[in-house]
């Protein structure tokens, strides 16, 4: 589809402002026990990854990366609960932007 109103400096616009949408992103920490779970996603990646960091300073350790389970990118997982001690984790798994959600362990 043709866009209504044409301007040379669409293209220009159109690439800065996806260079400027293009950032990292972090959920909102889950703490459980020693540990910190959340999803986080780089710039340059489609897809978020479920993390953990043990103690506030510590590096972060991907548990559960939707790339292994859908090369063709259309898989999303994101932290849906962690046990008080930060043993057991609960994920949710959405496929190809399905509404339903499949949860795992």
């Amino acid at each position: 589809m043709q866009p209504r109103f044409s301007t040379p400096a669409r293209a220009a616009i159109h690439k800065r402002l996806a260079e400027l949408t293009r950032i990292d992103s972090v959920s909102v920490p889950i703490e459980a026990g020693e540990c910190l779970f959340f999803s986080r996603r780089r710039a340059e990646e489609q897809l978020a990854v479920i993390c953990m960091r043990r103690g506030r300073d510590g590096d972060d350790e991907v548990l559960i990366d939707p790339r292994a389970l859908s090369p063709d990118l259309k898989t999303s997982v994101n932290v849906l609960a962690v046990s008080n001690d930060g043993a057991m984790l609960a994920y949710g798994v959405r496929r190809g932007g399905e509404d339903e959600l499949k949860f795992a362990c």
